[in-house]
């Protein structure tokens, strides 16, 4: 969530309107003088739309910037918020949304700053495999019997295999217009009829679950002292099938290892109904080779913008690929 590009163009307002908004609207809402605090910009640049207020206190909040054009975003985050808090499950909170604060119709939204590490900075353990599992089990008892999205739900009677077989042709179009010479086409066509045939299961699913849509190494925050897990950036919450989160968790968190996945499993299920598991042991493999095909279309079309054909960073993305698509293959064919 932290450091996301948005589309502003003019940058000088940009500071001004941060400065008032802090000024003017945060400080005195969070009983500080100004003299008690410090604005730091991050160290992406200049034309990043947040900035971290630090307190002489220790404390410190997340301060984004939306354009007047990503009004749903707001809805989004406002949203996910309310949901989080009122099922108590460990995230950053919202602490303010001023809405169209400036004169160019900018909004501002301040949240706790979760001081810790994320996965890209430890080496998971059992112990923070099992805690990785509470947590994600605190976010899916959340249920509804309609999937989509928090702010807009689908259209009447639309099928959620449709709509996941839907981005496994999106992403298998993207394989096939950047795939290496020497793949093996068929290999392409017989992975979608897997696909296509494995999804039809997904029909069977009677509730589904508020999920995170993006667990990956920097959107799970480990607390200083380890004993507190956050979730952070909640974009892409909604309501799906729990097996999305914890292939991600499994391949991205834990790099696949199996005496993590089975504590992170073991604890994720320890306090849910026995049927639970058995649903997801019935639809874990699709969920899967999902996350395998995700991250064989994104290494395929970052691999495609890089401009210098000869960067170190292309053999590594192709090397990247065919171990994913290896892996991918591995399941279709068992």
């Amino acid at each position: 969530m932290l450091g996301r590009i948005y589309p502003f163009k003019n940058f000088c307002h940009i500071d001004d309107a941060f400065k008032d908004y802090v000024l003017n609207r945060l400080t005195p809402l969070l009983g500080l003088r100004p003299g008690d605090c410090l604005l730091e910009m991050p160290l992406i640049g200049r034309k990043s739309c947040i900035r971290f207020l630090k307190t002489s206190s220790g404390k410190a909040y997340a301060i984004r910037a939306f354009s007047f054009s990503q009004k749903r975003l707001i809805q989004q985050l406002k949203a996910s918020d309310e949901v989080l808090k009122a099922n108590e499950v460990p995230a950053p909170r919202i602490i303010d949304l001023a809405e169209k604060h400036s004169e160019k119709g900018i909004s501002f939204l301040t949240e706790e700053f979760i001081q810790g590490r994320n996965f890209e900075n430890l080496e998971p353990d059992p112990g923070i495999a099992r805690k990785l599992g509470t947590l994600l089990s605190s976010l899916h008892k959340q249920t509804r019997d309609q999937w989509g999205s928090l702010v807009k739900p689908p259209k009447k009677g639309a099928l959620f295999a449709a709509s996941q077989f839907k981005w496994v042709k999106h992403r298998l179009h993207r394989i096939k217009k950047f795939a290496p010479d020497d793949l093996d086409r068929s290999e392409i066509s017989r992975v979608r009829r897997w696909f296509q045939a494995c999804s039809k299961k997904l029909n069977s699913i009677a509730s589904f679950h508020l999920i995170h849509g993006k667990i990956n190494r920097g959107n799970v925050i480990l607390s200083p002292d380890s004993y507190g897990i956050f979730l952070v950036d909640f974009a892409t919450l909604h309501y799906g099938y729990r097996g999305k989160d914890l292939s991600q968790a499994e391949f991205s968190l834990l790099k696949g290892k199996k005496e993590l996945t089975d504590a992170f499993l073991g604890e994720y299920f320890s306090s849910l109904p026995g049927q639970a598991r058995t649903e997801y042991d019935n639809l874990s493999e699709f969920y899967r080779a999902y996350y395998l095909l995700s991250r064989c279309a994104a290494h395929l079309r970052r691999a495609a913008h890089l401009r210098d054909k000869n960067n170190a960073t292309l053999k590594i993305l192709h090397k990247s690929f065919l171990t994913h698509w290896k892996l991918l293959l591995d399941i279709v064919n068992s």
